[in-house]
């Protein structure tokens, strides 16, 4: 009885000293070197957890530690709060008990309230490879005002992660959508730290060149590993989370990608998901064609994207279909699987197996090196669109470069306009009767390898090729009529098994960047070396604006010297390039072509903008100048066709403008 009345006075204090107890545990959510570090991320999480966060003091092996820490309170949701922290990035934390002299430690220790709550940063992509990290950065740079770097220690390894902002929260949806449209559609979400702020109107310089270089190793802070592994509470009483690792937590932990693929969270898993769009394409013409086609034509066009990654983001399946409809040309309505490819990654290589698209080069007049993928002829005649090829890819990334190795197995002929088709030359292509150097044809397994590396600010790349030519060469076939005069003809493809050594390389000294591509090629005449080289010089923030202009200059040479019968031999290109830098993503780029043999020029206007979350359009414009029109008939074409100083002479009605409008969804 006596026991019983004690238990019953002691009650109030027992239940008082309980409070007290669970008041003074807290979850260790951090540790850091530097006060103010560790300051700034205590403000992040303050907003993002919407709870308290302490500064804590604690002494470690290393020396002094600022710990943050979350005191646990009554009514704590575990599972809540575990669930908040996987989607802050922090997959482990372990349980203290806080003393109250640390209590007091941490009362003056005054967190700032953040002043980026609406601020977030999206997450393209952490390489362990350095060099993809720069390649993603330098195209990203081209099409955002905000493009960012840091490198990050985590599971050991330091990984190099490239993001986009920060952004207003309104912002995020469109900008998902350029990525997407980039072929980044796995991005995600992060906060932005205490100090981010947006942008000024004139971004800084190596952002608007496109080429700014994340260093080999940067100092940065981190959070310092948690306790060591164990099976039982250590002296402190510190304990796991239930589920965590043993070896102890980190911030930033970021997933292995690939230079294509992205993983969006720390799921082990992601759910499959589409992204697609349906444009609808407008042609107009300023002149009927050589063969009575009409100048207008309107065609349209839907492409869908499924992505899914698994096995912890080490597998990803993609699936990319394409399909082609036009109101007059029933040979440019087509489909294509641009993309249906699994993709492996492991430490230090990955396999890629499927139909997919590969691109190589640096230039803009033309892509002398890129000759994996089929060029997709119908749908677009600046040659940028391609078919996809199957193929299986080994990739090894060294300290001394990326090394490729590419078995493609199995040719795709390139396809051509029909009869009520433009832009075509008035002989008509027949597929039909195509010539194959290789007895396999079709069935023909090519080979390629490529290298390529950073060094300093110098990109290098060389690649060899060898099997079947994507670009044939032709045969002409004359069509005679009953008395034997001459009233029409057939080109037929004939596609020689060659051999393709490149280079390409670009090199950034201030705002210059200077490019080259070469090649060698045998196996289709005498060896030929043909070579495009030049510069993009940047000026930033023109007329007192955000917006940045590039002027490209680049000379084309081909040692035939006419015998190609196309452009490229001994030409000039000159280039303006106009990015507005705005959440709309408004950019243009002309570009004059000159041919110094024939004196012709080609004059091509591409730009874009955005309209809204969902809507693209697109202006194209082509003008041909300064050619001889050929005579209105079989003889005049044929003269037209077999004149060496006659280059654009079969394109001077061929004038035209392009709108495209795209919904995505």
């Amino acid at each position: 009885m006596r026991s019983r009345i004690l238990s019953i006075l002691l009650l109030p204090f027992l239940i008082g000293s309980t409070i007290e107890l669970e008041a003074a545990q807290g979850w260790v959510l951090g540790s850091f070197s530097e006060y103010e570090r560790a300051v700034a991320e205590a403000a992040r999480l303050n907003h993002a957890l919407q709870t308290e966060i302490k500064i804590i003091p604690a002494e470690t092996g290393d020396g002094q530690v600022q710990r943050l820490v979350a005191p646990v309170l009554p009514g704590f949701d575990l599972q809540d709060f575990k669930r908040r922290l996987g989607n802050l990035g922090i997959g482990n934390a372990w349980l203290i008990q806080l003393s109250d002299r640390e209590l007091e430690r941490s009362a003056d220790r005054s967190i700032p309230e953040p002043v980026t709550a609406n601020l977030y940063y999206l997450i393209v992509g952490s390489f362990l490879d350095v060099s993809e990290a720069v390649k993603v950065e330098r195209r990203l740079d081209r099409h955002f005002a905000r493009v960012s770097s840091e490198s990050v220690l985590a599971k050991g390894k330091v990984f190099h992660r490239v993001r986009v902002g920060p952004l207003e929260k309104t912002d995020l949806d469109m900008t998902r959508q350029l990525l997407t449209d980039l072929e980044y559609g796995d991005s995600w979400r992060q906060l932005a730290k205490p100090g981010d702020v947006i942008a000024p109107e004139i971004v800084d310089s190596r952002a608007s060149s496109g080429r700014r270089v994340i260093p080999e190793r940067e100092e940065i802070e981190i959070p310092v590993r948690g306790p060591p592994p164990r099976k039982r509470m250590n002296p402190e009483g510190e304990g796991n989370i239930s589920g965590s690792s043993p070896e102890g937590f980190n911030l930033a932990v970021l997933r292995r990608a690939s230079a294509v693929f992205k993983s969006p969270d720390n799921s082990r898993e992601s759910v499959g998901r589409w992204n697609s769009q349906f444009s609808g394409e407008y042609r107009g013409f300023v002149k009927d064609g050589l063969d009575g086609q009409g100048k207008h034509h309107l065609a349209f066009s839907f492409q869908t994207e499924y992505y899914r990654s698994m096995n912890d983001g080490n597998d990803i399946f993609a699936f990319v279909p394409f399909i082609r409809w036009d109101e007059n040309d029933s040979d440019r309505s087509h489909f294509d699987i641009r993309e249906l490819t699994w993709v492996h990654v492991s430490d230090g290589w990955e396999l890629r197996s499927g139909i997919r698209k590969v691109f190589w080069g640096v230039t803009e007049s033309q892509h002398l090196v890129d000759i994996i993928n089929q060029t997709d002829n119908v749908e677009n005649p600046d040659g940028e669109e391609k078919l996809g090829q199957p193929m299986i890819n080994l990739s090894l990334t060294r300290d001394w470069g990326v090394l490729d190795f590419y078995v493609l197995l199995g040719f795709r002929e390139r396809e051509y306009h029909g009869r009520e088709g433009r832009l075509r030359i008035p002989f008509l292509v027949n597929e039909d009767l195509a010539v194959f150097a290789s007895g396999a044809k079709t069935a023909r397994t090519d080979f390629a390898v490529r290298w390529s590396h950073y060094i300093g600010e110098l990109e290098l790349g060389l690649s060899h090729f060898s099997g079947t030519s994507r670009a044939p060469r032709f045969q002409f076939q004359p069509i005679l009529d009953a008395s034997g005069s001459f009233v029409d003809g057939n080109l037929i493809p004939v596609y020689d098994v060659i051999d393709q050594t490149g280079l390409d390389a670009q090199y950034l000294v201030g705002d210059w960047l200077w490019k080259l591509e070469a090649i060698s090629r045998s196996g289709q005449g005498d060896r030929y070396t043909a070579a495009t080289f030049g510069f993009e010089k940047s000026f930033v923030g023109v007329f007192d604006t955000r917006a940045d202009l590039g002027v490209v200059t680049e000379y084309l040479f081909d040692d035939r010297q006419g015998e190609a019968n196309a452009l490229g031999d001994d030409d000039v290109a000159l280039g303006i390039r106009l990015t507005a830098n705005n959440v709309a993503d408004s950019s243009a780029l002309l570009v004059w072509l000159w041919d110094r043999d024939t004196d012709e020029f080609l004059t091509t206007l591409e730009a874009s903008t955005r309209i809204g979350s969902h809507w693209k359009l697109v202006l194209e414009a082509t003008i041909f100048s300064h050619g001889d029109r050929p005579a209105d008939s079989a003889p005049g074409y044929l003269f037209v066709l077999m004149d060496p100083k006659s280059e654009l002479g079969f394109f001077q009605d061929e004038d035209f403008l392009k709108l495209e409008l795209t919904r995505y969804f």
